[in-house]
């Protein structure tokens, strides 16, 4: 296959991969799209798809030549679906908090445990059938870091940790008991020990895992999240009439971390004053979005609740939006990544309302893209004045927006890709890693 056959094999080992759909999953098919480019074809190894999971077909169809997909059987697949609102209250959420529970407890290091042997099997049997040069695995689950470390270890194969969240120190992680933790802290720290490298999302979670651990500053490389070229063609503007509602959108999952009640009580606030009603105002949500959130401050008629759409549609959505809502998830989202939809939201060229985090990476970056309206989450009354400001605005074109210049410029998923490249030479053995062209890594 032409440009395949002097390429190097990888072994991807992710729990989480396309069609199906949810956070992390965007970083995972870059590295299996995007390293072709620099010699590196991925043999992804992942799991069942599952019945009743959120999907996006159009996303393996990316996939270039040469790069292959095996699921191995895991007898959980159709539990803990993602791109689904969670139920949180009543008998429902009491017995998902409890079954979650009861699986922290039986299973360590996490509940994915079953698919473990499973997909040491499949994986030993794809690096016998062909010559990998390395293996990758990608936190979370844990489960893909030990069928990582364990392929490593019965092949030989130099290993590279790819780091989404901190594991073990975790701010907000929740271990079963004491015993459970101390557990996942030893093998968290075998895995380290015998990794060849380790990648993270930000250069101050990079900068942690080498304190922590004691590696070399070249063991350790920062692939930033980000964007992909590719989704600006999706962006378009459809908007038109000066009358209709305006339209706040929120994309994506809104779980434990991420406290949207400045932004609801600001509505509330707007609504009793009676500045807006559910004809002039519409808060759009896009994928795991339990609808009681907004019902819950008395809000459910300025609610839109839509369930997770493909990237195409939801970008078809962001058309006929007027603003975009971004939450921050604390301090430690704040100090060590991004939130995953500000990309997207950039791309359009929309404005943002912000609830970040004082001197964060979000605040950094709205200032840097022009995005005035951010506010600390406990500035109300700004949240206010804010949306007062975005709903006067309305219907007012979109921002002119530059791939190739700051603040967008260093999130380009398939330039940060050069950087897994990179250290996966370096481990193997060769200078560097060379881009080639999109004709000859395509196939």
């Amino acid at each position: 296959m032409t440009g395949v056959e002097d390429a190097r094999r990888l072994l991807l080992v992710t729990y989480h991969f396309p069609p199906s759909a949810g956070g992390g999953i965007p970083r995972v098919l870059s590295f299996a799209r995007d390293l072709p480019e620099y010699g590196w074809v991925p043999s992804v190894l992942t799991s069942p798809i599952a019945g009743k999971a959120a999907v996006d077909g159009s996303t393996l169809e990316s996939l270039p030549a040469g790069v292959t997909v095996t699921r191995a059987y895991c007898p959980i697949a159709r539990r803990g679906l993602r791109g689904h609102a969670r139920v949180e209250q009543g008998v429902k959420g009491g017995a998902r908090r409890f079954a979650k529970l009861a699986s922290k407890l039986a299973m360590i290091p996490d509940p994915f445990a079953p698919w473990i042997p499973f997909a040491i099997e499949k994986g030993r049997a794809l690096l016998a059938a062909s010559s990998h040069a390395a293996i990758v695995a990608t936190y979370g689950p844990p489960a893909n870091l030990l069928v990582g470390a364990a392929l490593a270890r019965l092949s030989g194969v130099p290993l590279v940790v790819d780091f989404r969240d901190l594991w073990s120190d975790l701010p907000f992680a929740k271990f079963p008991s004491p015993v459970h933790a101390a557990v996942v802290r030893a093998i968290e720290r075998s895995i380290i020990r015998d990794a060849q490298g380790v990648t993270t999302v930000s250069d101050a979670m990079s900068d942690h895992i080498r304190r922590r651990f004691g590696l070399a500053d070249d063991r350790v490389a920062t692939v930033l999240n980000g964007f992909e070229e590719d989704a600006f063609a999706m962006v378009r503007d459809d908007r038109s009439a000066r009358d209709r509602p305006f339209r706040i959108c929120y994309a994506g999952a809104a779980y434990e971390g991420y406290d949207l009640t400045p932004f609801l009580t600001a509505v509330r606030q707007l609504a009793d004053r009676g500045e807006i009603t559910p004809a002039t105002f519409r808060f759009h949500t896009l994928g795991s979005f339990a609808p009681d959130v907004a019902a819950r401050h008395g809000l459910a008629q300025f609610h839109d609740c839509e369930p997770f759409v493909p990237r195409r549609e939801m970008f078809a959505r962001f058309a006929d939006v007027d603003a975009f809502l971004l939450v921050e998830m604390g301090e430690y989202g704040a100090r060590y990544g991004y939130p995953v939809k500000l990309f997207d939201y950039l791309l359009t060229g929309k404005p943002i309302l912000g609830i970040v985090i004082d001197g964060g990476n979000a605040q950094a970056l709205l200032r840097e893209a022009n995005q005035p309206h951010h506010h600390v989450a406990r500035d109300v009354e700004g949240l206010v004045a804010s949306l007062r400001a975005l709903i006067a605005a309305r219907g007012a074109p979109p921002a002119r927006v530059r791939l190739d210049q700051p603040p967008l410029a260093a999130f380009r998923r398939r330039q940060n890709a050069g950087v897994l490249a990179a250290l996966l030479e370096r481990i193997t053995g060769d200078v560097t890693a060379r881009p080639r062209s999109a004709s000859t890594a395509r196939g």
